[in-house]
């Protein structure tokens, strides 16, 4: 079971997910929750990566279309 992830997600928000599975049940749950991506956009700029992480995250999408552009960095 693949929940996703903190910095990749492909899920259309920059949320981190993750499951929680009950033995007894067999059931799993998936979660979701809201975390300041943002800051975390802003670092991966400072920290000289391509800008196309940090539009990935902030969209919570795997393809940067407009990733040259980098006036829409970081903003959702």
């Amino acid at each position: 079971m693949n929940a996703g992830s903190v910095g990749e997600p492909r899920h259309g928000r920059p949320n981190a997910t993750y499951v929680i599975y009950d033995n007894d049940t067999d059931q799993l749950t998936l979660r979701e929750v809201e975390y300041d991506y943002q800051k975390t956009c802003a670092a991966i700029i400072e920290k000289g990566l391509p800008p196309v992480f940090a539009w990935r995250l902030s969209k919570g999408l795997e393809y940067a279309e407009r990733a040259d552009d980098p006036t829409h960095v970081c903003e959702r």
